[in-house]
């Protein structure tokens, strides 16, 4: 049975009668950040924030001979579903759980909320996008008349002037015909960031950026122009965000297993880190809401369409954390390999 237990990638815990653990499976060092050996023989009540309610359908589960289940258990401040039932181990009665996260279920569903919530809100974008487009062709023509009339070593500017209009041209296009079919090619994200990069630096040339790449990820299946327009609004208000001596970190990975994305499936990750004021706790459950904005001259869509336009792509957006010290954004987006 033990060797059972060591081998499936459920996380497991067997408990005597004293609610001391007597086994772990390797599983557990993912939901309690330590190792097995730190594990066994430790009192359970040591690692659960609910062991109250854990003690008490444990010992109903002895008592009656059935299982439990108990919703919503925080470990680490992440939320876990415990399957609780009383066997017998080594010749003793014990109590075996059976542990499954519910944190990524969680905000799945509040990203689905936000979704849901932002249609109400299209009208408005499509009254402001056709306010915005009148001007851009004017932009874009008389880019091009500059091109003609300038020097080569200039052409870079008229360019990025000409490929940025056609890009909003693209991303209103989008806002007026909400269920337009995508745009999705291959694409490889860190060409997508150095497109980001390179158009921030032109407004904000004091601007520090740190890259820690993973330069093995493969190409992703996307549609560049919303994945660049998500990840440029995140980055701006960083910069936005920060007085002075402004750094952007920005980290890729791939992730295993990322169930925020699909049940056993790989994502790409990207982290976008900043060094501004931060984001105070009590508007953390509002920053991704249409309009809502901290910002003197802020206009609240950058984050909710952000936000839209990952979720559009079959990924998720999410705020790691933010403090005094910045403020970090978590992309993910599906592994197509």
């Amino acid at each position: 049975m033990e060797s059972i237990f060591a081998q499936t990638e459920t996380v497991l815990i067997i408990c005597n009668k004293n609610f001391e653990i007597i086994f772990a499976n390797s599983s557990c060092e993912d939901v309690f950040l330590t190792s097995k050996s730190k594990i066994i023989n430790k009192e359970l009540y040591l690692f659960l924030d609910n062991f109250k309610q854990v003690h008490d359908l444990s010992i109903k589960s002895l008592d009656r001979n059935i299982s439990y289940k108990l919703h919503d258990c925080s470990i680490r401040n992440q939320y876990y579903s415990i399957s609780i039932k009383s066997i017998t181990y080594n010749s003793q009665t014990s109590f075996l759980y059976e542990i499954f996260n519910t944190s990524m279920k969680k905000e799945i569903e509040e990203q689905h909320k936000l979704i849901n919530h932002e249609n109400s809100y299209h009208e408005l974008l499509r009254n402001l996008a056709h306010e915005i487009k009148n001007p851009l062709g004017a932009m874009k023509g008389s880019a091009q008349l500059l091109e003609r009339k300038t020097d080569f070593q200039y052409h870079e500017y008229t360019n990025l002037i000409i490929n940025e209009t056609n890009r909003l041209k693209d991303l209103i296009d989008n806002l007026l015909s909400p269920y337009k079919k995508r745009t999705t090619m291959r694409a490889n994200i860190h060409e997508i960031i150095e497109r980001v990069i390179k158009t921030i630096l032109v407004e904000y040339p004091e601007v520090k950026f740190i890259r820690k790449y993973d330069v093995s990820i493969p190409e992703i299946l996307c549609d560049p122009s919303q994945v660049y327009q998500a990840i440029f609004n995140l980055i701006l208000n960083g910069v936005q965000s920060t007085e002075e001596n402004c750094k952007i970190t920005l980290n890729t990975k791939i992730k295993i297993n990322d169930s925020l994305i699909k049940k056993n499936s790989s994502s790409i990750e990207v982290m976008i880190k900043d060094n501004g004021s931060g984001i105070e706790i009590n508007d953390f459950d509002k920053i991704f809401e249409p309009l809502y904005t901290t910002k003197k001259n802020g206009s609240g869509l950058g984050l909710s369409l952000s936000r839209s336009l990952i979720y559009q792509n079959d990924g998720v957006l999410n705020l790691v954390n933010s403090d005094s010290f910045g403020t970090q954004f978590q992309i993910s987006l599906p592994n197509i390999q």
